[in-house]
């Protein structure tokens, strides 16, 4: 129990690390969000709903259009609150 948690802390400090380095990222004048976006297209697959969710978010508050294909593709898959925030993150990407 204790090797899960800590496995799931590690995950959402790394979450933690690269958003703050996309944000630095961003507000040095950053021009291609495109990397970002594509790292958290890839944590979409992760094991871990936590970190699947946190993506999800963080797609929508970028509005990432591009992982539209992705996030409907998981719909089917995803646990109840996944797809929760799937819907919440589609409707956001596309105001």
């Amino acid at each position: 129990m204790r090797a899960k948690a800590k496995d799931v802390l590690e995950r959402i400090r790394f979450y933690n690390e690269e958003k703050k380095r996309w944000q630095d990222w961003k507000r040095a004048g950053g021009q291609d969000p495109a990397e970002g976006i594509q790292r958290l297209v890839k944590m979409l697959d992760d094991n871990d709903a936590v970190v699947r969710v946190a993506a999800i978010q963080s797609l929508a508050s970028m509005k990432a259009d591009e992982s539209l294909p992705k996030l409907v593709d998981m719909m089917t898959k995803a646990s109840a609150g996944e797809r929760e925030a799937i819907a919440k993150a589609i409707a956001k990407i596309n105001e």
